[in-house]
């Protein structure tokens, strides 16, 4: 989806708009404006209190022409933070979503500004899940894991809301027997059973900080024949996963169908620097377009890739697991989800 670019004469025509003054409002400015992704932290939140990205770009500026990005407030302009534009004559802010933005900035002698109200100027939301209640349709659990999942198994009651989170676990089962030494194990594992076309997909998570469990958030291929997770037999993308020695470290990863050979390649790169070393909530998310994914961690670009991107219909999932591969202490493992949001269109209905 990437960045939407904002009607600007349209803000500038609303009667809450503020009003202008010493500049033609928008003249040489074009303002983008991101989903709401910015949102890191200890505790849970709203959806709607996470912060958006706003980039203004000038027309005719070099780099390091300073831009100020003001709100409004008691009827007048608040001064806000500052920065420079880069050698494209851009310039980037973290905006909230509830008051009236504006940048500013004096290119070649004249005030050029624009601006907007960024919950109103981005991208529509599809839905969303603040987790207030227990889980319920289209929400589905997943039962026993495929291959490489032989001591563990998926169970209802390791995937459940508590405090306004979804909870995933990973806990001793008694009830799994295991051939390997160490104890079988109960895994939190859900699929939100209706497709997604393409879009920005995201989530607000707090990772296992313990690499002997894997974390997982992904998009998989719709269809009744789906496989529990992302099989390395198809395409599909992880958003953002955890794995790694001596404690969890996130990554993202992508599966394409070469079409040449007939085999499934996968590309995974890790998130530098790590989002899960400060056992922190992030939002992790994807922009998803017919040409490419934009990985994002708080809004922050973290990876693009532009090989084996997947076709619509696709399945959200979330995960907490417990591999054979790996030696489970025994001691109950836990992973946060604080929200998902999906913004984009309805694949369900024509497109607009």
């Amino acid at each position: 989806m990437g960045l939407l670019v904002a009607s600007v004469g349209a803000c500038a025509s609303d009667s809450a708009a503020p009003p202008e003054h010493d500049y033609v409002d928008g003249a040489g400015v074009a303002l983008s404006v991101s989903p709401q992704l910015i949102a890191p932290g200890e505790d849970t939140e709203p959806a709607d209190r996470a912060d958006y990205r706003v980039t203004a770009h000038f027309d005719g500026a070099g780099a390091g022409v300073e831009v100020e990005l003001q709100t409004w407030a008691d009827g007048g302009w608040r001064a806000g933070r500052t920065t420079n534009t880069d050698d494209r004559g851009d310039a980037s802010f973290v905006a909230p979503g509830d008051v009236w933005a504006r940048v500013v900035a004096v290119v070649d002698g004249t005030t050029r500004a624009a601006h907007l109200y960024p919950g109103r100027d981005g991208a529509p939301i599809l839905f969303t899940d603040e987790f207030d209640a227990s889980l319920r349709a289209p929400w589905t659990g997943v039962g026993q894991p495929r291959e490489g999942y032989s001591c563990s198994r998926g169970d209802d009651e390791a995937a459940f809301v508590t405090d306004g989170v979804l909870r995933l676990e990973v806990k001793t089962d008694p009830t799994v027997s295991c051939d390997l030494p160490q104890p079988g194990r109960a895994n939190g594992h859900v699929v939100y059973d209706s497709p997604l076309g393409f879009g920005t997909i995201a989530a607000r998570i707090r990772f296992a900080a313990q690499d002997d469990v894997t974390g997982g958030f992904w998009l998989q291929p719709a269809g009744a024949s789906r496989p529990w997770t992302l099989a390395p037999t198809e395409e599909g993308v992880m958003i953002a996963s955890t794995k790694g020695r001596g404690r969890s470290r996130a990554r993202t990863s992508v599966q394409w169908l070469e079409t040449e050979s007939g085999t499934v390649r996968r590309a995974v790169r890790p998130v530098t620097p790590d989002p899960t070393a400060d056992d922190e909530f992030h939002v992790y998310s994807v922009d998803w377009t017919p040409t490419r994914y934009v990985f994002r961690v708080d809004g922050r670009a973290v990876r693009t890739a532009t090989r084996g991107v997947a076709s619509p219909p696709q399945l959200m999932a979330l995960a907490l697991l417990s591999p054979d591969d790996r030696r489970f202490s025994g001691d109950s493992r836990a992973m946060d989800v604080d929200w998902v949001r999906v913004w984009g269109q309805d694949p369900l209905k024509p497109a607009q």
